[in-house]
């Protein structure tokens, strides 16, 4: 119960971004995330890993877990992916 409630205060902190920083704050009983640094590396990947990670892990059975994992990976590719004039993907 006590994971759970730490899963639910992280994606409540998220408020349905797919992308979020890389710091949490916690303070008495709201949780939220602070700063605009966001990381698909060091210190940012656990985050998105565990999301579906978790997800298999509970049976397939916690979509929310899936759904945040989803809006995260559709995001990243907007914010990430390109196309030069020539067509090319990048």
């Amino acid at each position: 119960k006590v994971a759970d409630r730490a899963e639910k205060a992280v994606l409540d902190a998220a408020g349905g971004r797919g992308l979020v920083p890389i710091f949490l704050s916690q303070g008495g009983s709201s949780t939220s995330f602070i700063g605009d640094k966001i990381n698909m590396g060091a210190m940012g990947d656990s985050y998105y890993e565990y999301l579906i990670k978790q997800y298999v892990q509970s049976g397939r059975k916690e979509d929310h877990l899936k759904n945040a994992w989803k809006a995260s990976m559709l995001e990243m590719k907007e914010q990430l992916v390109e196309r030069s004039a020539g067509g090319r993907t990048f």
